[in-house]
């Protein structure tokens, strides 16, 4: 029989098994002495705190300390037998890897029996699957407290069984899932991973066809009377994707006392790294420089804004004024060469601050820079930002007349107004307090050019037949 040929994917794929191997093999020595009381203390030991067991026999994936997120949801995802969890961890976060080591302790100490992982792709699925495969195989830690777990005749790519008797099978989304058993185990274990796509994402209808094979076709492979845990890994890359859905379906499930959602941005609510033991701020800052503004928002941060939705295009040209620095750049720039009205919002929330800290600081820079300087406070009442900046700016911005200053459009201050506008939407999702003060500028000077036009006279003059104006 002629051998088959390796194409050079193959060989790629080759290539980077045996690196994976390689690595797993070189993180996970082990003393050859240990006796089997010494291996069997130290495996009950272990097995009482996850966080100790995965650094012990997945050392490679535990380069830091945990982080609180992290061992929460840990802990929910194993004392629960039945389960729905949906994790809108960001990137950087390590969804897989942690999936990965709950998944693998779950089956070697025999909590689950069969597992199925999905994701947008067979391919994909095979992919995320190797790391499993490759730490049964190859892990001499594993292998050495829990016994080998390659077994004969039941192991290969995307499907393979544990000697531990658990099975393993990797599915891309709407291939069938049916007829997937372990002797007489139904799938107890679903890991969904990177199921949607950006391509995907924009196609409702192919959203809605996925979500219906997964409810339809996928989840009823598990047993009605057994335990399940089914886990969602993903980010929410657009207003309608699988992950934004699941995470609808986990809600309900939570007054059920079966279901959660855990949203973890790169940055918590502070502003700060939520895992600063890995993702220290100068590494955040730096890698979000090298992306877009949407494309940090969708990875980072699970809001998919989209660049253009209102303000498609952003214009530049040479601009009367400045505008970028404060009340008293502005003057000292226009130099009383015309009447200049300075604003500062003031709604009743703002106006303690207004009178008590703004207007005195005010008043003394008045007295030692002797300059005519006078704030007035913008107290009119606005209707809902969203609409007010969409509706007054947006046909400005279409006929062009909504005008950014070109020698300014390499000044950061400048191109966050610009990413301000690019980004706005009227769900507000990413700040738009560029926009929201370019509104109320415009608004304002609407109103000074109404009050400065002559007023209209209308005078009447009666004569036999009829009554006539004359204006």
């Amino acid at each position: 029989m002629a051998k088959k040929r390796l194409t050079p994917q193959d060989r790629i794929a080759l290539d980077n098994w045996n690196e994976l191997v390689a690595s797993v093999r070189e993180h996970s020595d082990i003393n050859p002495t240990d006796t089997e009381t010494e291996i069997r203390q130290r495996r009950e030991r272990l097995e009482k705190n996850d966080e100790e067991w995965f650094k012990y026999y997945f050392a490679m994936y535990c380069t830091c300390e945990s982080a609180a997120f992290h061992k929460k949801a840990t802990g929910r995802l194993m004392r629960n037998n039945r389960w729905y969890e949906v994790r809108a961890w960001s990137r950087e976060l390590a969804k897989s890897a942690r999936s990965m080591m709950e998944i693998s302790k779950l089956a070697l100490t025999k909590k689950i029996r069969n597992v199925l992982l999905i994701s947008n792709s067979a391919d994909n699925a095979e992919r995320l699957l190797l790391p499993f495969m490759a730490n049964f195989e190859e892990n001499q830690r594993i292998i050495q407290d829990y016994g080998q777990q390659k077994k004969p005749g039941a192991w290969e790519t995307g499907e393979f069984t544990c000697m531990s008797g658990c099975s393993f099978r990797a599915i891309g989304a709407g291939q069938s899932p049916r007829g997937t058993r372990n002797k007489n185990f139904r799938p107890d274990f679903i890991l969904v991973d990177d199921i949607d796509t950006d391509e995907e994402c924009r196609n409702p209808e192919r959203i809605k066809t996925k979500w219906k094979w997964l409810e339809e076709a996928l989840i009823p492979t598990m047993s009605v009377s057994g335990n399940y845990r089914i886990l969602f890994n993903g980010n929410i890359i657009a207003p309608d994707c699988c992950i934004k859905r699941a995470i609808e379906k986990a809600t309900e499930l939570k007054a059920k006392g079966i279901g959660h959602v855990d949203i973890i941005n790169i940055r918590g609510k502070d502003g700060l790294s939520v895992w600063p033991e890995k993702n220290s701020e100068e590494d955040i800052d730096l890698f979000l420089s090298l992306v877009s503004a949407a494309a940090a928002q969708k990875e980072f941060f699970n809001n998919p804004v989209v660049d253009g939705g209102v303000f498609a295009e952003i214009t530049y040209a040479k601009v009367p004024a400045g505008f970028v620095e404060w009340y008293i750049k502005l003057l000292e720039f226009v130099g009383g060469k015309t009447t200049v009205y300075c604003y500062m919002e003031n709604n009743k929330l703002q106006d303690p601050f207004f009178q008590q800290v703004f207007q005195p600081i005010v008043r003394r820079i008045r007295r030692e820079r002797k300059i005519s300087l006078y704030i007035t406070g913008d107290e009119e009442k606005k209707t809902d930002k969203a609409t007010r900046i969409e509706a007054n700016l947006e046909p400005l911005n279409r006929e062009g007349n909504l005008v950014l200053n070109e020698a300014e459009k390499d000044n950061p201050h400048m191109k966050r107004m610009a990413e301000q506008f690019k980004l706005f939407n009227l769900q507000l999702t990413y700040p738009a307090d560029g926009p929201d003060c370019v509104e109320g500028g415009n608004r304002i000077i609407d109103r000074k050019a109404r009050q400065s036009e002559k007023p209209v006279i209308v005078t009447r003059k009666s004569t036999r037949s009829q009554n006539k104006y004359r204006v």
